[in-house]
């Protein structure tokens, strides 16, 4: 069989297993439990301890991960796993990260602890130190950090009989920790401190599911008030909150029950007020067209599917004041249904009214593709920032993906448009590195804004464990500006319009990462669409999705004729870095094999079945 009929017969198949089977379902419902369970096996030192190996240097151009859980050179820790972290960035030096997590300190246990580590070079290197606690159950962390940088917070769970939380302070960055207070509280606790210059400027306030349902501290963390039960009939629940500009404090969330199509949002105007207690005076449903979470297995089949965020703008600009909400939501009436989608809401009236839900990201509707663990938030500026796990390319079983990637978009316009959603990490399987009793990489990924980037603290299994990952996005180029301002601007080129400046990184269809779209890129392509696990070994640096050409979040048959146009127009394209000398190597024969496939696939699709 000649090397062009192989290629045919090997892409049809591909296309034909692609298609889902008769009477597939994305709507199989498994067991769910969505709240914290208490640890069965108790603490289980590390099994190898001192071993370790170096972690692999994980880039997407130009989107670099850095493993944050190392030992003190650096190294990945065997045998041990970390996940649902939470991130807080200093305002006033973003330099100083802190990042912190559930630590296994075995995986052959479920018992986990308080895990942390500090970056004081804006995220290039980590120091993990240990456990806030040692030998102390801990989960659920949430961190943040005090308006002037002074303070860092670490929010924590433990399972006495109370569900309780427990708040720990730092005030050099993150290096050491004070005593725990006593922050009342129960499963899925949010916290958030107050940097707004309103009245309760450096206020702490947290809410969960229970009936110490929310707590303030109006001393900076050293006391918390008396808690408030939760709102009658209307409290949201795995949720987060957020701080308006004037102080005041927003819930968002659903529900209690797990399907749930109902999500609701409260408001507390006088939260601030210590002559107050603090009251929740308007309450809404929120409708984000569909339920919370699908009850499939999905990729974290033990944990949720992604938390419900809410976040304000606070900025002196136009959109000041203005709250937005993002879930991954399941639509069963959607046409055609997806098995996960990102639906993003806002209110321009301090939550008196929400706009109708839309769509975020941007794959092809009805794909079957999981969009989970999402994570927004908002610069001081007021750009929305959205990360998302993705398994869309690699939904090879609907109902049990077992591959995601991280992607990323951004809005500078309240929301109204969004930038293409683009992969900032490698690829990864999800059922790996599971501790002992734990079915899933936590409940939620975590990342916080500053005017230029967005901060990402991310699990992953790139190590065939559970790692916690930090990776920058949005400033490329490290100029201080955003990418999409520097694009808008002119400072910076974006021939291929995926909002990463032209300078940072490799183009559409440079599929060598050679830094040139030339022909040299046909043999990668094929191997691209044809041997995706070939590819990413012969070219380890790059990124499959670069063969995307039509940019539907796949590298395939479909791209062919996309592939071939961005190679002709790169002859005249002086921005896409054409290499001349390179196209004088131009195979005719190369060219004449991919216009002969173009025809061979436009026959096939123009032919009724």
């Amino acid at each position: 069989m000649s090397r062009h009929s192989f290629a045919c017969w090997t892409l049809a198949l591909l296309l034909a297993m692609s298609r889902p089977a008769a009477g597939q379902s994305d709507s199989q419902a498994v067991g769910f439990v969505p709240h914290e369970a208490p640890s069965r096996h108790g603490h289980v030192r590390a099994v190898n301890p001192g071993r370790s190996r170096p972690p692999e240097t994980l880039r997407v151009q130009p989107y670099k991960s850095v493993q944050v859980n190392v030992d003190a050179n650096g190294d990945n820790i065997i045998d041990d796993a970390a996940n649902e972290p939470s991130i807080a960035v200093d305002p006033v030096n973003p330099q100083r990260i802190v990042i912190g997590w559930r630590q296994f300190d075995s995986i052959l246990s479920d018992f986990r602890q308080a895990g942390y580590a500090y970056s004081h070079d804006g995220g290039e290197t980590w120091t993990f130190p240990g456990v806030i606690q040692p030998g102390v159950f801990r989960s659920d962390p949430c961190l943040g950090v005090s308006p002037d940088g002074s303070r860092f917070y670490y929010y924590s769970l433990t399972m006495d009989p109370l569900f309780r939380y427990w708040l720990f302070t730092s005030l050099d960055g993150g290096v050491t920790w004070g005593s725990a207070v006593d922050a009342y509280g129960g499963d899925k606790g949010w916290m958030v401190v107050d940097r707004t210059d309103g009245p309760g400027r450096g206020n702490i306030y947290a809410y969960s599911n229970a009936d110490d349902y929310f707590v303030r501290s109006l001393d900076g963390g050293q006391s918390f008030d008396a808690p408030t039960p939760p709102p009658i009939n209307t409290a949201p629940q795995w949720g987060t909150c957020t701080i308006g500009p004037d102080s005041s404090v927003y819930l968002f969330g659903t529900a209690p029950a797990e399907t749930s199509p109902t999500f609701y949002s409260a408001r507390s105007s006088n939260a601030w007020n210590a002559a107050e207690p603090p009251s929740f005076e308007l309450r809404r449903t929120c409708d984000l067209g569909g339920r919370n979470r699908n009850l499939a297995a999905y990729p974290n089949p033990g944990g949720l599917s992604g938390m419900q965020w809410i976040v304000c703008d606070t900025s002196d600009g136009p959109y000041r004041g203005y709250l937005y909400a993002v879930s991954p939501i399941y639509s069963s009436g959607a046409s055609p249904p997806d098995a996960l989608d990102l639906h993003f809401i806002r209110s321009v009236d301090r939550g008196a009214t929400w706009s109708q839900p839309r769509r975020i990201n941007d794959d092809r509707p009805g794909d079957s593709a999981w969009q989970w663990f999402a994570t927004m938030s908002i610069s001081p500026g007021g750009r929305l920032d959205l990360a998302w796990c993705d398994t869309r390319g690699f939904s090879e079983d609907i109902l049990h993906p077992s591959a995601s990637r991280v992607y990323y978009a951004w809005s500078g316009d309240a929301g109204s448009t969004w930038s293409r959603g683009v992969p900032v990490s490698p690829v990864f399987r999800t059922p790996l590195g599971y501790p002992q009793g734990q079915l899933k990489m936590g409940d939620y990924v975590h990342m916080v804004s500053t005017e230029d980037a967005g901060h990402l603290a991310y699990a992953a299994t790139f190590s065939g464990q559970h790692d916690v990952y930090y990776v920058r996005l949005g400033d490329c180029n490290n100029n201080g500006v955003h990418d999409g301002l520097d694009v808008a601007r002119g400072a910076s080129l974006d021939a291929n319009g995926d909002g990463v400046p032209d300078e940072c990184g490799h183009f559409m269809a440079d599929l060598n990462c050679d830094g040139y779209v030339s022909a040299l890129d046909v043999n990668a392509f094929t191997a691209a669409v044809l041997d995706p696990d070939g590819y990413a070994a012969t070219y380890p640096g790059c990124d499959i999705l670069l063969g995307d050409a039509n940019s539907d979040g796949e590298t395939n048959v479909l791209d062919i004729n996309w592939f071939v146009g961005l190679l002709i127009g790169a002859a005249d394209t002086p921005s896409k870095k054409c290499s001349p000398a390179a196209l004088g190597r131009v195979l005719v024969g190369e060219f004449a094999y991919f216009a002969r496939l173009r025809r061979v696939f436009q026959r096939a699709a123009d032919t009724p079945s």
